[in-house]
């Protein structure tokens, strides 16, 4: 009797910690410009094709040319971490922060 409870308490450990990890990797990246998520996940970024960017996805980026693409915002660029080229001329933005 005893074994049972705890190898339910282990189970319901295991699942909640589970649910933790996968809440914590897939952080989803803040794109409220609906052309520059299209743009983005057009150009592949979306590697797992669920519609939406994650941070981990974002830190693949080193090269992102969103050029005449109709975007007011790149609200979200400061996830790219790792981007070293990025070409946006042509587009309805009025600011830039790349901080």
């Amino acid at each position: 009797m005893i074994s049972m409870k705890r190898s339910y308490i282990y189970t319901i450990t295991f699942l909640l910690c589970s649910a933790f990890q996968v809440t914590v990797n897939a952080q989803n990246v803040k794109i409220p410009d609906a052309n520059f998520k299209r743009i983005l996940i057009d150009l592949g970024t979306d590697t797992n094709g669920d519609g939406e960017i994650q941070l981990s996805e974002a830190k693949q980026v080193t090269k992102l040319y969103v050029d005449k693409a109709e975007i007011g915002s790149l609200e979200g660029i400061k996830s790219f971490v790792n981007l070293d080229e990025l070409g946006c001329y042509d587009n309805q933005l009025k600011t830039l922060d790349i901080e």
